[in-house]
């Protein structure tokens, strides 16, 4: 069983991230896998990226440029058709492989009638003076929360920053739908929610194991309030959306649950911190919290006057597709 794995990326700041992402997947307990990276118009990190993989031990990898940026979701779209894999598997640029996280993945579909996992994501705080965020909010950072389960699990999405699917079940539905997720300045999110979705609602197992775990890089700036509220916004739109424009019925459970822990748990929880010595990093928390909530909804209204008039853009998928995939990418710049 070959298992594909698919970067995207497309930023210059991002060239230290990737070389200790590469190294990751360099010192993998299973290096039975290919890589295959796509660089959104940056020749320079293309380059950067070559240089740094001709150093490793990974048996198999493919660089392409892909010269006209259409989005996330349309990258990994590309991924998608370039790999050869039966098992396909993402992790973002920013973030860092457990050594055992392809040996996870192979274990997780083992059993055939799994058709999308996720696993554990544990942020790498990059200033320790940011661990107050409140762990009801690492959704807004793409990694765990406190609905996140603890043992392995069925559930029904996952986040993009460490996510794999089989080729079986990428060829049921299609790949990700290019209306949703980043664009350039436009962010929506929900490209992954509305794939697992969609495995799930075709009759596959969504699981969510933790030793599939990657540690997520998290910047100072991710969490200043102008980026909280513009994230909480854009989940509040991606949300909406998705519920409107997603080819399932899209499930309120997660959602119930995530509300029913603010108010019975985080809300009592914090109240009683403030009269104690933590009562500046629970107001802290109670008021980002309280700011996100407002945000969402806020942007759940601003959908509803903003459709999206855009076709489903569902890339199919086909056994072994390893054809060119359109006139965006150049040719590989190595296959070893």
């Amino acid at each position: 069983m070959l298992i594909s794995v698919i970067v995207s990326t497309y930023s210059s700041h991002r060239m230290k991230d990737m070389d200790e992402l590469i190294e990751s997947l360099n010192t993998q307990t299973d290096m039975g896998y290919e890589l295959i990276i796509i660089v959104d118009e940056n020749q320079k990190l293309r380059d950067h990226i070559q240089k740094k993989l001709t150093s490793t031990s990974i048996l198999k990898w493919n660089v392409y440029l892909n010269t006209i940026n259409e989005g996330l979701a349309h990258s990994r779209n590309i991924g998608i058709r370039k790999a050869t894999g039966d098992i396909i598997a993402f992790i973002d640029d920013d973030a860092i492989a457990d050594p055992k996280w392809i040996e996870s993945i192979r274990n997780i579909f083992s059993d055939s009638m799994v058709g999308a996992a996720t696993g554990d994501i544990l942020p790498l705080w990059m200033d320790s003076r940011m661990e107050w965020f409140p762990k009801e909010l690492h959704w807004m950072i793409s990694c765990s929360y406190n609905v996140t389960p603890t043992g392995r699990s069925h559930i029904d999405r996952g986040f993009g920053a460490d996510m794999a699917f089989s080729r079986r079940a990428l060829i049921k539905v299609g790949g990700f739908d290019e209306r949703f997720g980043i664009k350039k300045d436009r962010w929506l999110g929900g490209e992954d929610t509305d794939l697992f979705l969609r495995i799930k609602d075709s009759g596959f197992h969504v699981i969510f194991e933790p030793t599939m775990r990657v540690h997520h890089k998290i910047y100072p700036s991710r969490i200043i309030l102008p980026n909280i509220v513009k994230r909480s916004i854009a989940q509040g739109m991606g949300s909406y959306y998705i519920r409107k424009l997603s080819t399932v019925r899209v499930s309120n459970y997660s959602g119930q649950e995530y509300i029913t822990r603010l108010v019975f748990d985080f809300f009592p929880r914090s109240i009683r911190r403030l009269f104690s010595r933590q009562r500046v990093t629970a107001f802290r928390e109670i008021a980002t919290v309280m700011i996100s909530m407002t945000s969402i909804a806020v942007g759940s209204i601003v959908a509803r006057f903003s459709p999206i008039t855009e076709l489903p853009q569902i890339a199919k998928v086909v056994a072994k597709d390893v054809e060119p995939q359109n006139r965006y990418l150049e040719h590989p710049l190595a296959n070893r």
